[in-house]
């Protein structure tokens, strides 16, 4: 496509659209002729090369969503993106796009892995910038509670009037302890979680939020989840022993355990509270094929092929139950 400029016929012919519609561009703004104010002289529109590759672009439609599309629209990065894709968690086709083979995604399977994801996404539980963890209180001199974190992916500290407060005004504050704790810790192999499903609050005193800030400090970051929206807020921590003061026991096993667990179960000892996931693992070998279909309907179902599985599993022994 080199030529030293282009009338209205090359650019009709390289689009496969007819001069009427060239013309329609023009008034539109679309498309512009170097010679707009002296075509008549002319005798016709003359479009440099720049012009025309501007207009082909704008026409050539896009064969699906790119990695970046789907990265934009789900808050991750284009690498994450593909490799799901080279994994199999994201169907894709390599098709050619403006002279590059790229990757493209249907629609409808855009739709079933965003689900997964954004279901799967977590808050960020930490902000080294900020040196803020989620949840964290921020106290008055005197000691009392002045603010809450209650978002670090789109910071949100709330005081105790219910007004945002701006980070300089966050940082005036005082934090009651050290944040050794959420780092120092192991990260826990049993697998599985016990969850806590917590009403939205804005109400920075709520106890659940001096649970979970207690309950992070203990276990550390790296054995928390944490999921929130509008609803409420979806606390997970692996299986862990809970050193509780004994006159504060009886208020958190029924205000906050009983109340608010979700999943997991719970056992009272002499000096803690020992939270356990009732997770286990299995080995099963199953044939290549079977695996293959397991990977397919797992993803289609917006879950890892673990939790399909087990979701299966669960599924027939409660209909036995049922019987």
């Amino acid at each position: 496509m080199s030529k030293s400029y282009y009338v209205s016929k090359d650019l009709a012919e390289l689009l496969n659209i007819t001069e009427a519609t060239i013309y329609k561009y023009i008034r539109e703004g679309k498309v512009v002729p170097y010679n707009k104010d002296s075509w008549q002289i002319d005798g016709e529109y003359r479009f440099s090369e720049e012009e025309a590759l501007k207009l082909v672009d704008a026409q050539e439609e896009k064969p699906g969503l790119s990695t970046k599309d789907i990265a934009d629209q789900l808050g991750i990065t284009s690498y994450t993106v593909t490799r799901h894709i080279k994994s199999g968690e994201l169907p894709a086709d390599m098709k050619k796009y403006k002279g590059l083979e790229r990757y493209f995604v249907k629609e409808e399977d855009f739709k079933v892995y965003a689900s997964r994801i954004l279901r799967n996404k977590q808050e960020k539980l930490y902000d080294e910038t900020l040196g803020f963890y989620l949840f964290q209180p921020l106290y008055e001199q005197d000691g009392t509670l002045a603010a809450r974190v209650l978002q670090l992916d789109e910071t949100i500290i709330q005081s105790i009037s219910g007004e945002q407060l701006s980070e300089e005004e966050a940082k005036s504050l005082i934090p009651k302890k050290g944040m050794d704790s959420l780092f120092n810790g192991k990260k826990v192999r049993k697998p599985g979680f016990v969850t806590f499903s917590f009403p939205a609050s804005d109400n920075i005193h709520s106890s659940f939020y001096s649970f979970m800030d207690y309950v992070m400090n203990e276990v550390g970051l790296q054995n928390i989840m944490v999921q929130q929206d509008p609803s409420g807020i979806t606390f997970s921590v692996r299986s862990f022993d809970l050193s509780f003061p004994e006159e504060e026991r009886h208020f958190t096993i029924d205000g906050m355990i009983n109340k608010y667990m979700t999943q997991g179960s719970f056992l009272t000892r002499e000096d803690s509270i020992y939270l356990n996931s009732e997770i286990e693992m299995i080995q099963a070998f199953i044939k290549a094929s079977t695996k293959k279909k397991l990977k397919q309907e797992a993803t289609k179902e917006g879950l890892s092929m673990n939790e399909f599985v087990g979701s299966i599993l669960d599924r027939i022994y409660n209909e036995e139950k049922l019987r």
